[in-house]
């Protein structure tokens, strides 16, 4: 019997006790060779040029085409815009444009009036069936082209991607615009005739905002501006210097502030002098301890002298002088130490001496 062939993909049918022997060679090369070129093979079909491309002249019973494959490739460098032709059978196709040249390739069957128009770039699933073509890949896809103009809803569209009612509106300051911070990042002149919860105006302290008044609401960020309500409907400073926790001190100017009684901690290179007794005491200024006090030189000549408090090591400065009319000829001091000296009257000079004395040291 004579082979007959497949009418869509032209595959080799083998007759009845055809090819004894051979028929291994037929069926791997006219029928498996050919399933695989239709179900994933890819063909470049060379359009350059201006002329329409007739893939169905050129088909074959049995042996490899370009018509057969599953994906065409459009390439080359097109001088206009022309026909890629099919052969007019059941059959799909993935096509993609991948030319050079501005112009387009409309994909058609063999006699079809209308076809499918591919731009470079474009990728198409079609369906043809003969007579008619259907693009089946992008029937239900937004075309690149058409930059989002073939969506269905525009407004359902909006609300998917979460955006507001202001992605509609333009920038400006007339009606349904959306105003727009300047270069320096302030607001261009509007109309504020309809702004509520403003006073009309009389109360400003500052006089920098142009006479504006604003009472209640929270308020931050802005600069020069003094509210008279410190921003929960306070009428005066005071309860406005309330309503930020402001304590009595944020009064006082820096000359005027005076500390009076309590204690004060973490200040550093500072002592607040300190009297312990007012005739015989002592005064600490920093590390500097001064004492003094009164007290006897005996008759015998010499006595010695503690200190209210010691000092850390041997004072600086030891001295003492007579209170009374048993004033020596001489006086000195001796044997200093952190706790104590040793006072010295000139000997013979009668008894014992009402004295003075005064020391500084180390705290």
């Amino acid at each position: 019997m004579v082979a007959s062939y497949t009418p869509n993909l032209r595959i080799t049918k083998q007759g009845t006790n055809d090819n004894p022997n051979t028929w291994g060679t037929v069926v791997n090369n006219q029928v498996i060779a050919l399933l695989e070129e239709a179900i994933s093979g890819v063909a470049e079909i060379d359009c350059t040029g201006s002329s329409d491309i007739d893939l169905s002249a050129t088909t074959e019973n049995g042996v490899t085409d370009d018509a057969r494959h599953a994906v065409l490739e459009l390439i080359g460098l097109i001088g206009a815009d022309i026909d890629v032709i099919l052969p007019a059978v059941d059959k799909v196709y993935l096509i993609r444009a991948d030319y050079l040249g501005a112009h387009t390739i409309t994909v058609k069957p063999t006699g079809g009036s209308s076809g499918i128009e591919l731009s470079s770039g474009n990728t198409a699933l079609i369906y043809t069936n003969g007579t008619n073509i259907y693009d089946i890949g992008s029937s239900d896809a937004l075309l690149i082209e058409n930059n989002l103009s073939d969506v269905a809803s525009v407004s359902t569209a909006r609300t998917n991607l979460g955006l507001g009612t202001a992605a509609v509106l333009d920038v400006g300051t007339t009606a349904n615009k959306v105003v727009q911070l300047d270069g320096s990042g302030k607001l261009p002149a509007v109309d504020g005739s309809q702004l509520t919860g403003l006073s009309s105006g009389g109360t400003m302290s500052a006089q920098n905002a142009n006479n504006v008044a604003i009472t209640g609401g929270t308020i931050t960020g802005i600069t020069d501006l003094a509210i008279a309500d410190g921003g929960t409907g306070a009428s005066t400073a005071a309860d406005a210097r309330t309503n930020l926790g402001l304590g009595s001190m944020a009064v006082q100017d820096a000359s005027n502030v005076a500390i009076t009684g309590g204690s004060i901690s973490g200040v550093t290179g500072l002592s607040i002098p300190t009297v312990t007794d007012s005739s015989s005491g002592k005064i600490v200024i920093g590390t500097v301890l001064i004492q003094w006090g009164s007290s006897i030189v005996s008759s015998s000549g010499s006595s010695t002298i503690n200190f209210h408090t010691p000092f850390t090591g041997p004072p600086y400065f030891v001295t003492w002088m007579s209170n009374g009319t048993n004033q020596p000829i001489e006086s000195s001091v001796g044997n200093i130490s952190a706790s104590s000296f040793v006072a010295r009257k000139a000997s013979g000079s009668g008894g014992s001496v009402d004295m003075s004395w005064l020391a500084i040291g180390k705290a």
